[in-house]
């Protein structure tokens, strides 16, 4: 099977979804509000471009993560896979340090405190003003991270809208392409079993 275009997902309501193909075509939109949009919004994806192949950032959460906004994230991450199964639309899924160590943009924390420490500090139980710091702090470097992908992204897709909503569609676009032709295993080897049938 050879894919010709590349369709990134940002599962989150502030995500987005971008398309990239081999002549450099590039077109992103924010994340379709509902599940008959995005529906037919892959449909449309699926009809106009050649053999595409759908590249998912993964959403893993923790037992006991009982938030809103978790919760609406992975009911719009299983959507997207349902569609996808749906549609026939070969896609994987990629968690976000793969993508990002192999486009190179895990880089240290800003402020000097990694992620090891800001997660040992929760779990000794901080006072509230530590939470409240630990909260500033990744509220800081979550910020500084998207604008570093968006501006990663605006250098790769001159000409393109990149936006802080599809910055990392595009990217997650791009690592799809970048994989495919540099190791296609890593590719075929994550593809849905039952897709591979229909491919």
């Amino acid at each position: 099977m050879k894919f010709q275009s590349f369709i990134g997902i940002d599962a989150g309501r502030g995500g987005g979804i971008a398309i990239i193909a081999d002549d450099k075509m590039s077109i992103g939109v924010k994340m379709p509000h509902d599940f008959e949009s995005l529906l037919e919004y892959l449909k449309y994806l699926k009809s106009t471009n050649e053999k595409p192949l759908v590249v998912i950032e993964q959403i893993r959460t923790h037992f006991g993560d009982h938030r809103k906004n978790n919760h609406v994230l992975i009911e719009n991450y299983n959507e997207i896979k349902s569609i996808c199964k749906f549609l026939k639309l070969p896609f994987i899924e990629v968690m976000p340090r793969t993508w990002q160590k192999y486009l190179k943009l895990n880089l240290p924390f800003e402020s000097g405190i990694d992620y090891k420490t800001l997660k040992l500090l929760e779990s000794y139980k901080p006072t509230n003003d530590v939470k409240r710091e630990i909260g500033r702090i990744k509220s800081s470097e979550y910020a500084a991270r998207k604008r570093r992908f968006k501006r990663y992204a605006e250098r790769i897709f001159k000409g393109s809208k990149i936006t802080m909503k599809t910055a990392d569609a595009f990217l997650l676009a791009e690592f799809g392409r970048r994989k495919y032709n540099n190791d296609r295993s890593f590719i075929m080897e994550r593809l849905p079993e039952q897709l591979q049938k229909t491919i």
